[in-house]
Order: C-alpha cells, then structure tokens, then sequence
C-alpha cells in the first residue's frame, strides 16, 4: 500500500483544456450582446443546435468570443458532428484577435496536436500571450509547461510564479500544483505543511485531488500525525468528487478493514468504478481481485480483460501476468499464442521471468515457430540479470550444446547458480556435469 501511494504522489494535475466565454467585451453593440447572451443560454442549458447556430453568424461576423465558443464546441461535438480541424480554425481567429480564451485554447490544442500539428512551442506561446493577459486558466498551463519543460525549459520557479498568479484568480488546479511544488520540494524548499494548506485551499475550490492529496499526507504522517480515519475521509471526498486515484486508494483501505461481504462488495465497487475511469492502477488492482477471488467472486474472463486494459496503458506488471495467465494449462483461458505475445512484451520492458518463459516457449515451439537461437538469448539474458529459472536453462543449453558449443563448465557454473535458488533440477544437473568433469579428469 505504501508504494502505490508514493509512486502516485509524482502525479500532477493535468493541463487544463478548452475554456468557453461567456461574456462580451463592453465594445460590443446591443444586438450583438443580445444574440450573445442567447447562445450562451442555449449552451448552459445544454441546446447546442440552437447555440452553435446563434454563434456560428457572429463567428463569422469576427465577434472572438463567439469564435472561442465554436472552438470548444466542434472539438466537444456539441451542437453537431465533431471536427477538430473547425475547432482549430475558430481557435485560431479568436486568438489573432487577441482573445485570450481562444489563445489559451489554441494552446491546448497545440499541445494535444488537435486541428494542428502537435508543437510544444507553440502551445507555450499561445498560453503565455493569454496568460499575460491575466487568464488564470492559461496562467495554471503555462506554470505546468515550465514544470513538465514542454515547449519551454523545464523551471520550477517559474512554474511556482505562473501557479502564484493562477491561484490569486481562485483557479483551483494552480492551488494544487503550489501544493504539488512544496510536496516534492521542487522549486521551493519541501515543506509539508504549506503543502497540505494548498492541496486544502485546492479542495475547498473544489479540486477532488486536493483531497486526494490531503488522503496521502495523513496516510503517510507527512508533516503530521499519522491517521488512518483523516485519510479515509480524504480518500472518501475525493472520490466522491470523482478522483479515480482517490478512488481507487479508498478502495485499498477499505478492503484491508473490510470485515464483510457487504463492506468488501463496497470496496470492490470503489476500485471498478476507478477502473472503468480509465486508472491504469485501478485495472490491475480490479484485475488481481477478480483473479484471487477472495475479495469477490473469481472471474479469470473479466480479470483477464482488466489486466488487458491496463497493459495496453502501458501498466509494467500486466503483460507478464497475461502471459502467465495464458501460459496456465489449468486455467480454461489457456492459450500459448497468446502467452507468446504478452510475453513479447514483459520482455520489452527487461522482466527476467517473461525472458526466461519465452524462452521456453520458443524452444518448444509452442504457440507458434520454432526458434531455439533466440531461446538462447532470451535464457542469457534472463540468467544474467540473476533469474533462477534462466540460469537452469541457460545451464541445459550449455550441457547439451543447443546452438552453443558444448560445455560441461559453463553448465557446471549456471547450473551452481540456479541451484543456490534451490532449483531442484539444477541441483540434479549440478551433480550430472560435475561427476562428468570428474570422470574427464581422470
């Protein structure tokens, strides 16, 4: 538990995207106020037709606010198909006005590389022109840009001065990432305690990953006491609040104390609703449940599907458990092709036991070729980085002489190796190549 706590306490609040106007500049005739306004209601009642086809007329007369709009709402697909390649051409014309809500969105859509091609600079470009002109919003992005060095070099200090700015116009994101600042001393000296009044004066604005945030500090007794209830209760209002994260570390807490069938059911609940938000955490976790089958019922299928969805999200764990899971001849799922490929993967990421598996695989032809070269080198490099398993087999290869030459002490040597892991067939190769050696000594 404490872990998947500490790694998460490096994320960040993400940037923030695509902002409306709803208000006209005092320059504005009546009419065009009048028609305005209108478009803003139907948008804020949720009529989009009726408010892209008021704003749609003054877009086109040059009015920026109603070309900002237009922006969100194409890229959104509100009022009629989504197009982003619109969205950017409103974005564009709002911003070379000088609006500064479609100059912060023309950022963000830089930086996601939506209607334009995706460029670092320009984004940064785009959200310090609205930023200078006071637009929290482009404030809190352009302060995350500094931090995360996108389109700018990486700076902390100036990241803490555009959050600074941000957090004066009650943006609650930019009250989160001072938080965030002070949390891991990075760009300030680490201080928890001012940590936890800015994640608090986040949460009170209504950011669910203050509480989140607030959850850890209390779990971890950093900066204070140590205690369990303030961090579920945390835990509780992020989630409640919508925070997948939170979700999901309510969800831990909660089945560690879990005395029932109906408080576990709960917990569970917790963890598949971050699931099914997309947290990557939450997917492996649901996965592991439902594999285990004693906090809910086993379900390998749907287990099988959440571990699937967290592996293509780049979970490091995942792809070694799918392939084990399809590499288990017990497990109705059984599928050596399939295991094949996941373990392809787990290989990618450099984990010794997925090497060592392949290995096998590949030896036997299972699933697919034949391919005992590449075995080999899967079964060295597994045995190199201190994998029992590859060791014995590395160890067989040599005293078989398969694709290497022949040689007793090369088997000798890995075969000792394994067999301090106690390896039961590399103790038994260990006293076969050592009584041979012998024997040629003689």
């Amino acid at each position: 538990m404490l872990i998947l706590m500490c790694v998460w306490c490096e994320k960040m609040k993400p940037i923030i995207g695509v902002v409306l106007a709803l208000g006209l500049s005092v320059s504005a005739d009546n009419e065009t106020k009048s028609q305005f306004q209108r478009g803003v209601e139907a948008l804020e009642q949720g009529i989009y037709v009726t408010a892209r086809e008021v704003f749609e007329p003054l877009a086109e007369q040059g009015v920026a606010e109603a070309q900002t709009n237009l922006c969100g709402m194409y890229l959104n697909g509100q009022g009629g198909p989504k197009d982003v390649a619109q969205a950017a051409r409103w974005c564009r014309a709002a911003a070379e006005q000088g609006e500064p809500q479609g100059q912060s969105n023309l950022g963000y859509l830089y930086r996601r590389g939506a209607g334009v091609a995706q460029d670092a600079r320009q984004a940064a470009r785009w959200c310090r022109a609205a930023a200078e002109q006071g637009f929290g919003t482009a404030q809190f992005n352009l302060g995350y840009l500094y931090q995360t060095g996108q389109g700018v070099k990486q700076d902390d200090l100036q990241a803490l001065h555009w959050y600074r700015l941000a957090a004066d116009q009650g943006v609650a994101t930019a009250m989160h990432g001072i938080g965030h600042i002070y949390y891991l001393g990075k760009g300030a000296p680490r201080d928890y305690a001012i940590a936890l009044d800015w994640f608090r004066q986040a949460a009170d604005h209504g950011d669910p990953m203050g509480h989140t945030k607030i959850g850890v500090i209390y779990f971890l007794g950093q900066g204070v006491q140590a205690d369990r209830h303030k961090a579920i209760s945390a835990f509780f209002k992020g989630a409640e609040g919508g925070d997948p994260v939170a979700m999901r570390l309510l969800s831990k807490l909660q089945l560690e104390a879990a005395s029932s069938a109906h408080e576990r059911a709960s917990a569970v609940a917790w963890m598949r609703k971050a699931a099914q938000l997309g947290e990557r955490e939450a997917q492996f976790q649901l996965a592991l449940i439902l594999f285990i089958g004693d906090q809910a019922p086993q379900d390998m299928a749907t287990a099988t599907q959440w571990m699937e969805k967290a592996a293509r999200q780049g979970h490091p764990e995942a792809p070694y458990l799918l392939g084990e899971t399809y590499f288990d001849p017990s497990i109705a799922l059984y599928d050596p092709a399939k295991a094949r490929k996941w373990y392809q993967k787990a290989v990618k990421l450099g984990n010794p036991a997925a090497m060592s598996k392949l290995g096998h695989i590949l030896e036997n032809g299972l699933g697919g070729v034949r391919d005992l070269p590449a075995a080999y080198r899967l079964y060295e490099t597994s045995a190199q980085q201190g994998y029992a398993p590859g060791q014995y087999h590395l160890a067989d290869f040599y005293e078989r002489g398969v694709v290497v030459e022949k040689s007793l002490r090369q088997a000798q040597h890995w075969y000792a190796k394994a067999a301090a892991h106690d390896i039961a067939p590399a103790r038994e190769g260990l006293a076969r190549v050592t009584a041979a050696l012998k024997r040629a000594e003689r």
